[in-house]
């Protein structure tokens, strides 16, 4: 009987790991992806706020709106990381 157990405990095992390896791939794609994505629309707004015809208000409301994004996507990631 111990035989038969002794077998299934390696099966499972590698189960449990190419399960949480995958969780892993998934979860550092996402670490990785997400601030590609922030960089990308940062460069974007701060780009389009410093065009020479926007001063003032729309410049300040451009960037304001980029620094949100950011931040949502940085509370996301660590969402992601710690859960």
């Amino acid at each position: 009987m111990s035989n038969a157990q002794g077998s299934s405990e390696p099966v499972t095992a590698k189960i449990q790991y190419n399960k949480l390896a995958e969780d892993w791939k998934h979860i550092n794609t996402m670490i990785w992806g997400v601030p590609a994505v922030a960089i990308s629309i940062m460069t974007g707004l701060v780009f389009a706020a410093y065009q020479p015809q926007l001063e003032g208000w729309p410049r300040i409301l451009s960037l304001g709106v980029g620094a949100l994004l950011l931040f949502a996507l940085t509370v996301e990631v660590i969402k992601k990381s710690y859960s």
